[in-house]
Parts: C-alpha cells; sequence; structure tokens
C-alpha cells in the first residue's frame, strides 16, 4: 500500500465538504467547525444503562381522602443525582360516574405545580374503581438535588385516595 501525504508527512486529512447554500459557497464560517481529522478515532459505548441497571427503584407516596387542587411532592436530596425512569399518578376509592383529572411530572420550584415536564389527563369519567395518569417527561430525565417529583389532582370527586409512584436510579455525590 503506498504511503500517502497530505502536503507533509505530519499532516492530517482535512475534510471535504460540499458547499450546501450561499455562506459555505462563500466560505464565510459561523460557527468553529473541524476541518482536520484527529489522529485516531475509536467508538465509544454507553455504560450508564448497565450502571444504572443494578440501582433502580420505586419511590412512593400516598395520601389517602384527597379532593380538587391536592399535591403529592417527592424531593431529591442534597448529595444526590436522581435518574428518573417513569413518573406517574393514581387515584383509587373513587366513586364510579365522577370525574378525575390527574397531573404528574417534576418541577424545579419548591411545592408549586408550575413544572419543567409532565403530562395533564383529560377529564376522564370513571367507570371503575381507579385511574392512572403515567407522565411523559423526557426518559430517562437527570434530577439534580432540590428538584420535585410531583402528582396531583385537578378535578377530583369528594374523596380519592392518591399515589405519586416514580421509576428511579439513585446516584449519590461524594465529596
Amino acid at each position: 500500500m503506498a504511503n500517502r501525504t497530505f502536503g507533509s508527512p505530519n499532516a492530517l486529512p482535512l475534510i471535504q465538504r460540499f458547499p450546501q447554500g450561499l455562506l459555505p459557497l462563500l466560505s464565510i464560517k459561523a460557527s468553529d467547525t473541524p476541518e482536520t481529522l484527529e489522529q485516531s478515532v475509536s467508538p465509544s459505548l454507553d455504560m450508564m444503562p448497565f450502571y444504572i441497571a443494578e440501582r433502580l427503584e420505586v419511590v412512593n407516596a400516598v395520601q389517602a381522602a384527597v379532593t380538587t387542587a391536592t399535591f403529592l411532592y417527592t424531593q431529591v436530596p442534597a448529595g444526590e443525582y436522581w435518574y428518573l425512569y417513569n413518573v406517574s399518578a393514581a387515584a383509587t376509592t373513587i366513586t364510579v360516574g365522577s370525574n378525575v383529572q390527574l397531573v404528574c411530572g417534576i418541577s424545579d420550584q419548591a411545592k408549586t405545580n408550575s413544572y419543567l415536564g409532565g403530562m395533564t389527563s383529560p377529564t376522564i369519567s370513571v367507570a371503575g374503581q381507579s385511574i392512572v395518569n403515567t407522565g411523559s417527561v423526557p426518559i430517562p430525565t437527570l434530577l439534580k438535588p432540590g428538584m420535585w417529583i410531583f402528582a396531583g389532582t385537578l378535578v377530583a370527586p369528594t374523596q380519592l385516595d392518591l399515589t405519586l409512584r416514580a421509576l428511579i436510579a439513585r446516584l449519590a455525590v461524594s465529596s
């Protein structure tokens, strides 16, 4: 195989880019992009799923006999980070025919319903005895110390039992 050099024996090969518009055609750069290849390119494997698989746990908070605008909260303690894989609000012991609307998600504000991500269920006329609303936060989501996971009722009958469930991986931070 022939020895290929690009200008000098130590020069790295240039990355060839074809103009995709007027600005690249005029050689105007909007950002610092690489122009040469590195000496070595190697693949990588994300080890986080293997590391976290052994640390999964469920966090629960339950409150009985709640009504409209009742919220349950769980805070990430100082010195820990949590990977959140799922959050849900569940309502049980509901009177048949009652209207129920649940919400669950994450927040960086202490005990408020102002949230960074989550899901609000439609108002549902209950035909049975329980309803579950699963959150739609980007999964997995890294939660920093002081952040909150919450579940609550926006519309509820006279009383129901509310449960907050979250599937997390708890990561301790050592100083």
